[in-house]
């Protein structure tokens, strides 16, 4: 005969039966039973932490990798700004000064002005 319960999605069953066999062979069996149970669900959950483990080192190595191509942009993006802001100022070996809008006017004034003193 058997027998089962339900409460919240938990289920027990039990399972009585009749036999010939001394009863501590019986008792034998059922622990040895409930030890495999044991030893699989375990098993089971160790297997589910450990892969588990594995999505988190994964995820942790996705955002280390993440965080290193960033630092590889900012620093190329450093490089690209220093560059281009180099050639706007007095060269080190005094090739060429480039000149805004209102220092190219300035000197063009200049110009000017000693055109007419000379012109004086």
């Amino acid at each position: 005969t058997s027998g089962g319960r339900s409460e919240s999605n938990l289920s027990s069953v039990c399972y009585i039966f009749e036999s010939n066999n001394e009863g501590e062979k019986i008792c034998d069996s059922v622990g040895l039973a409930k030890q495999i149970a044991l030893h699989a669900e375990l098993d089971r959950r160790a297997s589910e932490k450990q892969k588990e483990i594995e999505r988190v080192k994964e995820k942790q190595q996705k955002e280390l990798s993440k965080q290193k191509q960033i630092e590889k942009d900012l620093e190329e993006q450093s490089r690209l700004i220093a560059a281009s802001s180099r050639p706007n100022q007095a060269s080190s070996k005094g090739q060429f000064v480039v000149l805004s809008s209102s220092q190219s006017e300035e000197s063009d004034l200049g110009e000017e002005g000693k055109k007419r003193e000379s012109e004086a």
